[in-house]
């Protein structure tokens, strides 16, 4: 019942701000789109800039905040009571621990926590602080769709909700959407630097050009400020001796494009790569973004395939190998031309080995793979990545494998574990784990005290860390994963577990 969270995926210090403390996943690279404090200047008065003296908030209900979602959790297999006993600090706290570098099936469990419609913590407050974890979250792995989407459902009107949705309106080129809702928003004072923006995106560049004089002459912006705004409103390119202002903020990243020097992405977090996807991007660019976020699983396999089979390679190595090898593997697959696949498919695993997309690899040409009369290493090869791909059950069922190791595959990838235990520590755990239903004692605590969704990312954290080496983390989080429902999701980070590094 999981597909649904990845169908969205796929499209797919402390500091204040207005008074609202931030959460400790808050990002530091977020825009400063919010002030502070106001600022008093020399606005043209016929300008409708949406601001006023002070900030004044009212904040939605807490429980609303953090109950948006984009899909029912009941639809995701998940208790509407996810969270339950659990305090609010400790699921925030849990949320931002989570890595980018673990299993895909958690990866994939992870964002449908992330993105389920809840009911909140039992202390929830005022401020929202889960819906902004899961957001930050969702960023740090560069999936903006899914959080434009939560914040869309929230509604930008709490300043911390609306300087993420200002961020990430400007990265996804919804820049005018969000000056309109900061100009129909009173409750929204913008910072300098946006408001400056947000005044010249609207045509009103004389106001822009006033706001940013009564700037420089109360000296309320950096130096590196002062000098990006000013070639942007004089479009004028920048001195190559002038510093950019630190960090580097989606708003600097609009003024740099803005003025005709556009920054690399590559560096910079995750969630800028995102602009390079963009048709208007070079090709390199846009597939080495491609590749970044396909990696993080904000990005669909077949959407990488498009952005490789979009072109001719015009050089060789690195990302033009992979271009062209996967475009002429796709087109032997589409083919179901046996041969041509046994000649591509070891050399093309190799490729995408040595960029770490073993496993989008496999969610490439794993179900295209079924049906093929491949044999020897090839079709071993091949076997395996079918078993990794979203299609394994199904191809697993039609499969008669010859070896004791392939039927201890086969009977994880139908959920029927009746193999006798297998050699190897992994594949030893794997099978306790499928073949038991116990649950450990610190997950059966969890459970009694009405503490399901804690549990789960504590399973999540638990495997991910020791990453997937250690049998008595692999034994007590998928046992614990399948009790409580979680099937499908065991076993594909069983499979996982076991084949990853065959094909990496």
């Amino acid at each position: 019942m999981l597909g649904k969270a990845a169908f969205f995926v796929g499209f797919l210090g402390a500091s204040a701000i207005a008074g609202h403390a931030q959460p400790l996943s808050a990002i530091n690279w977020l825009t400063e789109s919010v002030a502070k404090e106001s600022v008093a200047l020399n606005e043209a008065p016929v300008t409708q800039d949406g601001t006023s003296a002070s900030i004044t908030t009212t904040t939605l209900g807490g429980t609303r905040l953090d109950a948006v979602g984009l899909f029912p959790a009941r639809s995701a297999g998940l208790p509407a009571n996810l969270w339950g006993e659990s305090a609010s600090s400790t699921i925030t706290a849990l949320i931002g621990e989570q890595t980018t570098q673990g299993l895909p099936a958690l990866r994939d469990l992870l964002f449908t926590l992330l993105l389920s419609e809840v009911n909140p913590p039992f202390d929830a407050g005022n401020d929202g602080n889960l819906l902004l974890a899961r957001v930050d979250k969702l960023l740090e792995f560069g999936a903006l769709d899914p959080a434009a989407a939560l914040l869309d459902q929230a509604g930008p009107e709490d300043p911390a909700l609306f300087r993420r949705w200002f961020d990430v309106s400007l990265l996804i080129g919804r820049e005018d959407a969000a000056c309109m809702t900061m100009q129909s928003n009173p409750k929204i004072t913008l910072s300098l630097p946006a408001r400056i923006f947000c005044l010249a995106r609207q045509g009103d560049w004389n106001a822009a050009a006033l706001t940013l004089n009564s700037a420089e002459a109360i000296a309320a912006l950096s130096d590196e400020e002062l000098a990006l705004l000013r070639h942007f409103l004089e479009s004028e390119l920048p001195n190559e001796k002038e510093a950019l202002p630190s960090p580097i903020t989606p708003l600097v990243f609009k003024l740099t494009e803005a003025v005709g020097e556009p920054l690399p992405t590559f560096g910079l977090p995750l969630a800028f790569s995102v602009t390079d996807i963009d048709a208007i991007s070079g090709w390199k660019p846009q597939i080495e973004a491609a590749e970044r976020l396909a990696r993080s699983g904000a990005l669909r396999a077949t959407r990488l395939i498009e952005i490789y089979s979009a072109r001719k390679p015009a050089a060789s190595g690195g990302v033009w190998d992979r271009a062209a090898i996967a475009k002429r593997l796709d087109q032997a697959t589409k083919a179901r031309n046996s041969a041509k696949v046994a000649e591509l498919l070891e050399e093309a695993n190799k490729e995408f080995q040595r960029a770490d997309l073993s496993y989008v690899f496999s969610q490439m040409f794993g179900p295209a793979l079924v049906g093929l009369p491949l044999t020897g290493e090839v079709g071993e090869l091949a076997h395996k990545l079918i078993l990794l791909s979203d299609g394994a059950e199904l191809a697993a069922r039609d499969w008669a494998p010859d070896t004791s190791e392939d039927q201890f595959l086969r009977s994880v990838a139908i959920g029927d574990v009746n193999t006798p235990k297998p050699n190897g520590l992994k594949a030893g755990a794997v099978w306790q784990a499928f073949t038991r239903s116990d649950r450990h004692e610190s997950y059966e605590a969890l459970i009694d005290q009405s503490k399901m969704g804690e549990a789960i990312l504590r399973a999540i954290s638990q495997l991910n860390e020791t990453g997937g080496t250690d049998p008595v983390a692999i034994t007590r989080s998928l046992t614990f994963l399948r009790s409580i429902g979680l099937e499908r999701i065991a076993r594909a980070a069983a499979l996982q577990i076991l084949l990853l590094d065959d094909v990496s």
